[in-house]
């Protein structure tokens, strides 16, 4: 039988988002790896959560909030998780962002 290295790592997904709204960025269990902020307005966040649809967000688990107090430009990029292990993620990855945010999600299977 065939082994796959244990340094193996299964390949990133990304996901952009632009300006308020509710995205799905996956609807399925995986990991959250990290979050690159392009640029950001003040006032304007950003909620994660573990769910699989925009519907099954009432409930479920704020895994991070991206909140900045003043306009950011310089792009930045914020590691999840310990030791780039990531967040498990059990339902998917649902992101409601208020104000103008732009930033590019990672996730891995």
């Amino acid at each position: 039988m065939a082994q796959t290295p244990l340094s193996t790592r299964s390949p990133a997904r990304y996901k952009h988002i632009v300006n308020a709204g509710t995205v799905v960025v996956s609807a399925k269990p995986n990991v959250l790896f990290g979050v690159n902020v392009n640029a950001i307005a003040a006032a304007s966040t950003g909620t994660l959560y573990d769910a699989a649809t925009a519907a099954a967000v009432t409930g479920s688990l704020a895994v991070g909030i991206l909140s900045f107090g003043s306009t950011y430009a310089a792009p930045t990029w914020i590691q999840v998780g310990p030791s780039d292990a990531g967040i498990q993620l059990n339902s998917g990855l649902v992101i409601i962002s208020t104000g103008s945010i732009d930033a590019t999600i990672v996730t891995k299977s």
